[in-house]
């Protein structure tokens, strides 16, 4: 099988305690503007990446990251 081609980070996520106080921090400290914000989320944009704060009781939740892959390599990649 031919390897998935890697083409960067899509997005990381991290599960964080306090919401406003995490997004304070990536906002205030680091800088990165908010793209989005619910009860349970936010959201910033950095290049073409993204960055995701979830809280613990949010559905689907939890740290991760996704790689950017080919649009046409995806099929390949869930069957794999």
């Amino acid at each position: 099988m031919d390897n998935i081609p890697v083409l960067g980070i899509e997005e990381i996520a991290f599960e964080v305690k306090n919401l406003s106080r995490s997004v304070a921090f990536y906002q205030d400290v680091i800088g990165l503007p908010l793209f989005s914000r619910g009860p349970k989320q936010a959201w910033f944009r950095i290049g073409e990446q993204w960055l995701a704060l979830f809280t613990q009781d949010r559905i689907g939740s939890g740290q991760h990251f996704a790689l950017r892959i080919p649009p046409q390599a995806a099929e390949r990649a869930r069957r794999a």
